[in-house]
């Protein structure tokens, strides 16, 4: 049976760690060259670094982005062992998400990676969010204004090693006529991207995608999907079960949204 062993990281600086495992008590490794492997986003990235009897370590990985990394080996008593999977790096993304009750778009960080907390900076050519905070993380747009010719951009700084912190951008250029999509239900309520729901135990629950006025080009089609399997190439769906859903809508120019919806149902929980 193969030993689990943890990966301990140290970040040297930005972008730079020592990733090293340990030999637990009553082991130690060969040292063999390559008994010991590293393997980063599916590549061996350095054999076996170095080993010594109880430790083995890669020195010095830069790391631009997120690393998958893991490594395996054997020990010198012929046993062998593996070690949990790991991702390191700091990038940042810009999230988008609809919001139905105020006709608004609400833009905000997805940061992976880095070190608490984090300094946030948006560049807002339209002026409706703060332009330097630590504590206002997203940016509230009318759909208007998410809808007109703009260059926003998002800087995150983490907190790793001053002066030698990491900063990771990401840029959202805003073109005209984006087309965004909500579901509605038989009640009449309206659920943006990445809405919880709950079923009722007694009645289905009946969705129709519908694209935001003002959004979008020409026709629009519709399909309703539960996870990844195709349930209705329709705008509407009847909902029996829980699960992941989402409505994709394609305008007739290409441009295609989608709206997330986590239906699940309530757990009445007895005093």
């Amino acid at each position: 049976m193969s030993t689990t062993l943890n990966i301990i990281v140290s970040q040297n600086s930005c972008g730079s760690y020592t990733f090293l495992i340990d030999a637990p008590s009553g082991k130690t490794f060969t040292n063999t060259p390559g008994v010991v492997t590293w393997v980063a986003n599916g590549t061996i990235s350095d054999g076996a670094g170095t080993v010594t009897a109880t430790q083995a370590t890669l020195l010095n990985s830069d790391v631009s982005a997120d690393t998958v990394l893991y490594a395996y080996g054997t020990f010198s008593d012929g046993t062998t062992f593996n070690t949990n999977t790991i991702t390191v790096g700091f990038t940042v993304g810009i999230y988008v998400n609809t919001d139905v009750n105020n006709n608004a778009v609400n833009l905000s960080a997805d940061i992976s990676g880095g070190t608490l907390p984090f300094t946030i900076a948006w560049t807002d050519p339209n002026g409706y969010g703060p332009a330097n905070s630590n504590i206002f993380s997203s940016l509230i747009l009318p759909i208007a204004v998410f809808n007109s010719n703009s260059n926003y951009s998002l800087t995150v700084t983490d907190s790793s090693n001053p002066p030698n912190q990491c900063t990771a951008l990401q840029g959202l250029i805003l073109t005209p006529n984006r087309l965004f999509v909500i579901a509605v239900d038989q009640n009449g309520v309206s659920y943006g991207h990445n809405s919880n729901v709950y079923l009722s135990p007694s009645q289905p629950l009946i969705l129709t995608a519908q694209a935001v006025p003002s959004t979008g080009t020409g026709q629009i089609t519709y399909e309703w999907y539960k996870g990844t399997v195709l349930i209705s190439n329709t705008s509407t769906v009847t909902i029996w079960q829980v699960g992941h859903y989402h409505a994709k809508a394609t305008d007739s120019v290409g441009n295609v949204d989608r709206c997330y919806i986590n239906i699940s149902k309530r757990v009445n929980i007895p005093f």
